[in-house]
């Protein structure tokens, strides 16, 4: 902590969207550069200049750049631990890449560095260390979790439209020691928990939940939510469509495809009620994914 720092921004600007054809499920393209919030690289030694670089995400090539934002500045250690546990945060749990014989060390690494959230700061255009976020995090139930949250007939569950438009959200209900996390890619304003289910098994979604997981719901007017799975694929370097050698992969008839993704049998369909909101929103978790790939990138140019 008596040592001068270095903050360089990780940006992220998306140069060529995924093309209609690529787009299997119709999903909404998330240009990273629309969202404030980014990732930055803190460090003791300045990193030299380096190119610029593309990684493939769902919605398409993004172009990173490595920037340098300031220069000789102290951080409290307080302030440094908080850095140093957020660091760890991302990669244990949201990206999920630590195994059991790693042991996180970072003052023992050869290059040190930590990765943390940076955030436009009192409505100027300037971006620095969002240590109220890190705060947030930290103090947040669904940070390594399931939070038990209870909805009951006197207390019932309220949905909020905006709580739901930029978020991850964890369902309470199953996989309670490796939860699946997944993006709100829609809300169905026009679905119910009363509405039909997909399956010929089940009258309702109301009535799945109850038989599969014995759940009662207290709120049977709250819309339903169709989600995607956040990625396990943290490969970046190559485009989606194409394999390792650059070759494209087979494409099925994309009719099909359509078809395919335009069946309610097909989608994953969750009620807000039954699912935790994660602390993290899902702007900058896709930002996080890009994360493997970007350090790799970085490691080999220098």
């Amino acid at each position: 902590s008596d040592q001068p720092c270095y903050l360089y921004v990780i940006g992220m600007v998306l140069t060529t969207p995924l093309p209609d054809e690529l787009n299997f499920r119709r999903r909404k393209l998330y240009p990273p550069e629309d969202t404030t919030r980014c990732f930055g690289i803190l460090t003791a030694k300045p990193i030299p200049q380096i190119p610029h670089f593309p990684v493939y995400t769902r919605s398409g090539e993004v172009t990173i750049s490595i920037e340098l934002k300031k220069s000789g500045f102290m951080l409290s250690l307080q302030m440094l631990e908080l850095i140093t546990r957020l660091h760890q945060y991302i990669f244990s749990h949201i990206l999920r890449l630590e195994k059991p014989a790693l042991e996180f060390k970072p003052t023992d690494a050869d290059s040190a560095y930590c990765v943390l959230p940076l955030n436009v700061v009192n409505d100027s255009s300037t971006l620095d260390i969002d240590f109220k976020f890190m705060e947030d995090i930290e103090k947040s139930e669904a940070r390594i979790g399931i939070p038990s949250t209870k909805y009951t007939k006197e207390t019932p569950f309220v949905f909020k439209l905006e709580d739901y438009q930029d978020a991850v959200i964890i369902p309470r209900y199953r996989n309670f020691d490796q939860p699946h996390r997944f993006y709100v890619a829609d809300v169905y304003t026009d679905l119910t928990p009363l509405s039909k289910f997909p399956s010929p098994e089940y009258e309702t979604f109301a009535e799945y939940y109850k038989t599969k997981y014995n759940l009662d719901l207290t709120n049977l007017n709250q819309p339903l939510l169709d989600v995607d799975h956040t990625s396990s694929r943290l490969n970046l370097l190559t485009p989606r469509h194409l394999n390792q050698k650059g070759k494209a992969l087979p494409l099925s008839s994309a009719e099909k495809r359509k078809a395919k993704w335009e069946s309610l049998q097909n989608k994953q369909i969750l009620v807000p009620e039954l699912c935790a909101i994660h602390p993290i929103p899902a702007s900058l978790w896709r930002k996080a994914v890009c994360l493997p790939s970007i350090l790799y990138r970085l490691h080999c140019l220098l």
